[in-house]
């Protein structure tokens, strides 16, 4: 259950970022204003309930909810204990809630590998990481894929929809970016980490394909969850996700559309 009362202050910083500070310790930034301001503020609830804020209302309550959802709710890692020296990955990171959640429990001697393809998005992960002074997170402005190459992210008007493919579930505007996409074998190989404990993906759909680029880091031991209720082409991700980690020696459990895996088998 999400605790009560875990919200210290909140405002907006000078380039119209919203930010909330967290009784962790954090401080999140996300997207608010799309303009800068004069010098931050900082605000009230009773200013967020007036009319003429209600684009900032909306925009407080996804932020918090996905915070909440993250930090304290647990949705990816369903209560994993973390230990010091553990190797994370955070595919879809976006502003980088749940690679601040794990940064402490991991540790000097861990790293977390925060994968964010959208630019907006990508600015405010590497933001948090500096505010927070995040040393062990490593922010790659890719998306995840099953072999190097350009791929079209189409822009959605939630800011943590963007995605590959086009369905109104997505809530596309129409509007879609060139992105450099890579796959998770290939990110590793370049950072020169062999070997990861946990993987998180969130990646709007893009999973089915991302699986393919991962023959490497699925070896016996590692730990999936993936958000799979995505539709790309009128079924669901977790349909095809879940034979596949299966035949790979994997074992598998779904709830609610997230996938959580241990094992593996790779031949």
């Amino acid at each position: 259950m999400v605790r009560d009362n875990w919200v210290r202050s909140l405002g907006l910083d000078c380039d119209g970022s919203l930010f909330v500070d967290i009784d962790t310790g954090i401080r999140l930034y996300d997207l608010c204003l799309d303009h800068p301001l004069p010098e931050a503020v900082g605000l009230r609830p009773e200013e967020l309930m007036r009319g003429e804020n209600r684009p900032l209302y909306n925009r407080f309550l996804t932020t918090l909810n996905e915070i909440a959802g993250i930090m304290f709710g647990s949705i990816y890692d369903e209560g994993r204990e973390f230990r010091d020296g553990d190797v994370v990955v955070d595919a879809g990171a976006r502003i980088g809630t749940f690679s601040a959640k794990v940064s402490a429990a991991v540790g000097h001697n861990g790293k977390v590998i925060a994968v964010e393809p959208e630019p907006r998005n990508f600015r405010l992960l590497c933001k948090n990481i500096e505010f927070n002074r995040l040393r062990n997170v490593i922010p790659v402005r890719k998306m995840l894929w099953s072999e190097a190459r350009e791929v079209g992210l189409l822009l959605s008007g939630n800011v943590s929809a963007h995605s590959a493919y086009c369905d109104s579930f997505y809530g596309s505007t129409g509007e879609a970016i060139p992105a450099a996409a890579e796959t998770l074998d290939g990110i590793l190989e370049g950072l020169e980490i062999a070997h990861v404990d946990f993987v998180k993906m969130d990646i709007e759909g893009s999973e089915v394909e991302a699986l393919k680029g991962m023959a490497k880091t699925l070896h016996p031991g590692v730990e999936l969850a993936v958000a799979a209720y995505h539709p790309v082409n009128g079924i669901l991700t977790h349909n095809v996700l879940l034979p596949q980690l299966e035949r790979l020696g994997f074992q598998t459990a779904c709830r609610e559309g997230i996938i959580r895996a241990r094992g593996g088998n790779i031949e």
